[in-house]
C-alpha cells in the first residue's frame, strides 16, 4: 500500500459580493460534502468579507480542490498563505470546520488585532500567524 504523504495549504480571499447567512452555509455544505468525499479535512474563517481557510490531505487533492476554488466567483484577490508537507492533520475532526468570526470577541483572538487595535489585514498575514489563529479554534 502506498504511504500518501499529507499536504496542508492555507490561503485567504476576499469575498466577491457581501455574503448572506445563506451564502455562507452554502459554501460550507459545498465544502464538506466535495471534502468527505476526498479525504479533506480543514477549517473556514470568515471575518467581515475575508476569508482564510487551511486544507489538509493528499496533496493532488488539495491542489485539486484549490485549483476549482480560484475559480469561484464568489472568491477574489486569493493569496497562497503556505503550502506545505506535513506529518499529520491538525483538523482531522472536520472535514470542514467553519467559524463566522463576526459572531466572536475578535480582541480574545491571539494576534487578531496589531498593537494599534486595527482590524485584520487578511492580505498582508503571514503563515505563522493565519496557523496560530486557525488553531485557535481547533478545539471551540
Amino acid at each position: 500500500m502506498k504511504d500518501l504523504k499529507m499536504f496542508e495549504l492555507i490561503y485567504v480571499s476576499t469575498a466577491a459580493n457581501r455574503m448572506t447567512k445563506d451564502n455562507l452555509q452554502s459554501i460550507l455544505m459545498e465544502s464538506m460534502r466535495h471534502n468527505l468525499d476526498h479525504d479533506i479535512t480543514g477549517i473556514l474563517l470568515y471575518d467581515q468579507g475575508s476569508f482564510c481557510q487551511v486544507l489538509e490531505g493528499e496533496k493532488k487533492a488539495v491542489l485539486s480542490i484549490f485549483k476549482k476554488i480560484k475559480k469561484d466567483k464568489r472568491h477574489m484577490n486569493i493569496i497562497t498563505v503556505s503550502e506545505k508537507d506535513i506529518q499529520y492533520r491538525e483538523f482531522s475532526a472536520w472535514s470542514m470546520r467553519f467559524i463566522n468570526l463576526d459572531f466572536y470577541d475578535r480582541e480574545m483572538i491571539k494576534g487578531y488585532q496589531d498593537i494599534s487595535g486595527s482590524r485584520m489585514n487578511w492580505a498582508e498575514i503571514n503563515a505563522s500567524l493565519a496557523k496560530s489563529i486557525l488553531m485557535q479554534f481547533k478545539s471551540m
